[in-house]
């Protein structure tokens, strides 16, 4: 289990790196909307998190997942358990 907050960016930021099993990851737009996706996330072609939004995803042990901002900075919650 893992948990924490992360201060997202304009340059892609790591949210969840390569893991051991598969894992369940929840994330929390704690202060400002930020997208996801992979290593070449963009703004345009990223999944948005808004302020505030909840959202879980199931991720392999393979995957990694990226948060990166149009402007400024974001803060994302995020709480990771092995499924």
């Amino acid at each position: 289990m893992a948990s924490g907050q992360l201060t997202i960016t304009t340059s892609p930021t790591l949210i969840v790196g390569i893991g051991t099993t598969f894992r369940e990851v929840h994330l929390h737009g704690a202060s400002g909307a930020f997208y996801i996706g992979g290593d070449n996330v963009t703004d345009s072609t990223g999944f948005k998190i808004d302020n505030n939004e909840k959202i879980v995803l199931q991720m392999t042990p393979t995957e990694k997942l990226y948060g990166i901002t149009s402007a400024g900075t974001a803060i994302c919650g995020f709480f990771i358990s092995a499924r």
